[in-house]
């Protein structure tokens, strides 16, 4: 997924042509991510380091749509690649909603 709506990018290690965050420091990263799935839909959305799966956020809803959110805390080092890869299913949102979102920080180099 690429996300086109860059709200803050200090540092400049998103690359919103290809989707993903390269890692500028090794540390401690906290990483979010969500999803807003529509009726219907099973939804599975995976935060990828360098290729391998690390966390799941997955939506299952026969009647509703609602939006479903995770965070993860890792240790990375300089230089990983972290993005996030839509696996099944559908989502959606627009400019002034939001509703599928990426974002991170590094909370303590190492």
């Amino acid at each position: 997924i690429k996300f086109n709506q860059v709200l803050l990018n200090i540092g400049s290690a998103y690359n919103n042509e290809t989707g993903r965050f390269t890692c500028p420091y090794s540390g401690v990263y906290q990483f979010f991510f969500s999803v807003n799935s529509g009726q219907g839909n099973t939804t599975d959305l995976w935060l990828m380091v360098d290729g391998n799966k690390m966390i799941l956020n997955h939506v299952d809803l026969q009647n509703y749509t609602t939006g479903n959110l995770s965070f993860i805390m890792m240790k990375l080092s300089k230089g990983n690649v972290v993005w996030v890869m839509q696996e099944n299913g559908s989502s959606w949102s627009d400019d002034s909603s939001r509703t599928i979102t990426f974002g991170g920080m590094l909370i303590v180099e190492t």
